[in-house]
Order: structure tokens, then C-alpha cells, then sequence
């Protein structure tokens, strides 16, 4: 009897500790060729709702690792304690959830490790933010993330949309009207890149968004603990018949 108890306590601890590892391409996509992959993760069950993830570059560097409850990456749900490592291995941010929200601290780092950055959250929302130098002084604060800006801010991009975006014939002598989504990347110089087109109300329009969008000025590039990055950003523009022109809608 001791012998089955044994048995069964041993197989339970395997089945809670269970790993696998999952390759992704630069899409965020699952890929089963290991030949060339963006990262890896490995991934260990812990319990039935919850999984510990820890991401890995192309060097076998730890990037990342935290609590998450769901194998499904599109539906994972952030946990605890999450740590953010830098290509090079150190220790860049930490940061706190509960129920997929942040709440508690969020704390990044110098490469000597000295405390750079903290943010306290509630529910999701940030309340406090202080920076510091490499000495320890307090500096102006600056937040975490910085998301990219149209040069002028939203105003100037509205009008940008007002006066570029023409209404294509065809869709207006159809009465053709309707919202199309454009999502594009702003790299770290500010530049439009990979403009692709989700949703097109037909007649012309959502090409004549697309347009408008690839010929957008640089935009202010969005931000990371001080360093620029490539963000991806959704537009919806507007085609309204009233004035004969595209809008964008916020």
C-alpha cells in the first residue's frame, strides 16, 4: 500500500512540474522549425490554471519569466512577480500583477544594477513614478512607457487625416461610407513601416487610407525606461459623405 501511495505521489509531482518548450518566429507565431526562430520559452505547469514561462533568445539568454494562467499565449494572464532581463542577461525591470493588471511596483535598472525607475499601480493605473541617477539622486521623472506621437499630438494628426485623406470616386458616387483600420509599426527613428489594412469598407477606401498613412511625416518614436522602441499602432479613419472626406475617428 505504502508502495502505490508512493507511486501516486511521485507521478503527481511530475505532472505538476511539467515542461515543454515552444519556438516562435518574429510574428509571435508558434513555429515547429528550429532552425530559425526569433525566441523560445519554457514552459513548466504548476497547476491546472497556472504555468510559469520563461522566454529565451536565440543565445539561450533568460529574457523574461513569470506567472501566467493559461497556455494559450493571446489569453495568458499575468501573475505575481514578472522579471525582464536585458539581451545581455542582466536584470532591466521587474514588475507586479494581479488578475492581469499591474498592481504593486513596477522597478527598472541600470546595467550595474543600481534601482533606475519606480512606479507604483492600482488596478492597472499608475499613481506614482519617481527616476533616479546612477548615484541614487532623485532626477526628473519620466515614465516607463511612451507611446509614439504624431508630431502635434492628436489634433495635428485629425488634421493631417482632414486634409491628405480624399473621399475615392467610386465610393463616393456609391454612397459608400464606413470606418477603415489601418495598423502600421513606428520603428525607433519615428518612421511608418509594415502599414497593413484590417478593416475596408469597400470603394476604394481602405487603399486610399493606406495611402494617406504611408505618407505620414516621422512620428515621435514611442519610448521604454528612456529607450526608444517600435510600437505597433491601430488607426481608424473615418469616411464620412457630409463633408466628402476622410476622417479620422477617435
Amino acid at each position: 500500500m505504502k508502495s502505490i501511495i508512493f507511486l501516486l505521489l511521485l507521478l503527481s509531482a511530475f505532472t505538476a512540474t511539467a515542461q515543454k518548450r515552444v519556438y516562435y518566429n518574429n510574428r509571435q507565431e508558434v513555429i515547429k522549425d528550429t532552425s530559425d526562430y526569433a525566441h523560445y520559452e519554457i514552459v513548466t505547469k504548476q497547476s491546472r490554471k497556472r504555468i510559469y514561462v520563461q522566454r529565451y533568445n536565440p543565445d539561450h539568454i533568460l529574457t523574461s519569466e513569470g506567472l501566467f494562467s493559461s497556455y494559450d499565449p493571446p489569453k495568458r494572464t499575468p501573475e505575481g512577480l514578472h522579471k525582464r532581463y536585458r539581451q545581455t542577461g542582466e536584470l532591466w525591470y521587474t514588475e507586479e500583477f494581479e488578475n492581469g493588471q499591474r498592481n504593486g511596483e513596477l522597478r527598472s535598472y541600470y546595467t550595474t544594477g543600481t534601482l533606475k525607475r519606480v512606479e507604483k499601480y492600482a488596478n492597472g493605473q499608475r499613481t506614482e513614478g519617481a527616476c533616479f541617477a546612477e548615484d541614487g539622486t532623485d532626477i526628473e521623472y519620466t515614465a516607463m512607457e511612451r507611446q509614439p506621437e504624431y508630431p502635434g499630438g492628436e489634433a495635428s494628426l485629425i488634421q493631417y487625416l482632414k486634409e491628405d485623406v480624399q473621399y475615392p470616386k467610386f465610393a463616393l458616387e456609391n454612397g459608400i461610407t464606413g470606418v477603415a483600420i489601418v495598423s502600421f509599426v513606428v520603428n525607433k527613428e519615428g518612421a511608418v513601416q509594415d502599414v497593413q489594412l484590417l478593416k475596408d469598407p469597400g470603394g476604394g477606401c481602405g487603399k486610399e487610407a493606406v495611402r494617406a498613412v504611408q505618407a505620414m511625416p516621422n512620428w515621435i518614436p514611442g519610448y521604454l525606461d528612456d529607450q526608444p522602441v517600435k510600437v505597433r499602432y491601430t488607426l481608424p479613419v473615418k469616411f464620412n459623405l457630409e463633408s466628402g472626406r476622410g476622417r479620422s475617428r477617435n
